[in-house]
């Protein structure tokens, strides 16, 4: 069954909810509009026993207007971060073109698509329109409800009696509650996680960097104890990441420093 998120940040926001439901509705899918701890859409299904799994897959909607705003304020980077966290191993982006759009250029949105895909592994699907995205979503329903309609579902964490059916049609998956707190803004976070968190919030400082910084300095202390010992503000500059590889820079790495050096007292 298919699950559409309700909360105060959905996509769906920004879209007439009611159309949405018609829509779905006149494709003949079977939906729930429920909260979301992240993306729009996401796949739901039911063990034997009667609880609730989650399908590994997670769909994210964005129309060009809103890509652009959430790059420009970082909502882009921190939401990937939270969707590769969630325990969902398939991540789908979905971009709904517009005829009337004012933003960024194209090429920076393309750029980062491109980043999304190659880098961070997701699938990136293109739309014309709203109705096009619906029915992508329908069509999808349909090939998940045919793929799984014949396997043994069960948790990660259940033992699955080896007497009973064949193990290639065994499927483990995660529980919606272990989704909602695997990827919920509120979660309990390692310090390594909170600081990528921090991170994010810096303009100019994408999710590959932030996790390229934090793998040399998993925690704020020993950011600020190298910041310290160095007294270099390109001391970052030269850490590298993705394919091809890239690195920080020195204007994120001073940007670091001014913020890490004045924090010194309270890390």
């Amino acid at each position: 069954m298919l699950l559409i998120d309700t909360g105060e940040s959905s996509s769906l926001r920004k879209t007439n909810v009611d159309k949405v439901i018609s829509e779905l509705s006149s494709l003949n899918v079977t939906f729930e509009m429920r909260r979301l701890s992240v993306g729009d859409f996401a796949w739901i299904c039911r063990d034997r026993s009667g609880k609730e799994l989650m399908l590994p897959y997670i769909l994210e909607r964005k129309r060009l207007d809103d890509l652009s705003g959430s790059i420009q304020d970082g909502r882009f980077h921190e939401q990937k971060f939270r969707l590769k966290q969630c325990g969902l191993e398939n991540k789908i982006y979905l971009v709904e073109n517009e005829k009337k759009y004012h933003g960024l250029p194209i090429s920076h949105l393309q750029q980062a698509l491109a980043n999304t895909e190659v880098i961070d592994g997701f699938t990136i699907v293109r739309t014309d329109n709203h109705l096009e995205s619906m029915k992508y979503i329908a069509n999808f329903s349909n090939i998940l409800t045919n793929m799984f309609k014949d396997k043994t579902l069960t948790t990660h964490i259940d033992e699955v009696d080896s007497g009973y059916g064949n193990s290639s049609n065994i499927v483990k998956l995660i529980s919606f509650k272990t989704f909602s707190s695997s990827s919920a803004k509120n979660k309990n976070m390692t310090v390594r996680d909170m600081l990528i968190r921090q991170l994010l919030q810096i303009r100019g400082l994408s999710v590959h960097k932030a996790f390229a910084i934090v793998e040399q300095y998993p925690s704020p202390r020993l950011l600020v104890n190298a910041f310290k010992r160095s007294g270099n503000p390109l001391l970052l500059s030269n850490i590298s990441y993705g394919i091809p590889i890239k690195t920080v820079g020195p204007a994120i790495s001073k940007t670091l420093f001014q913020i890490f050096s004045a924090n010194d007292n309270r890390v």
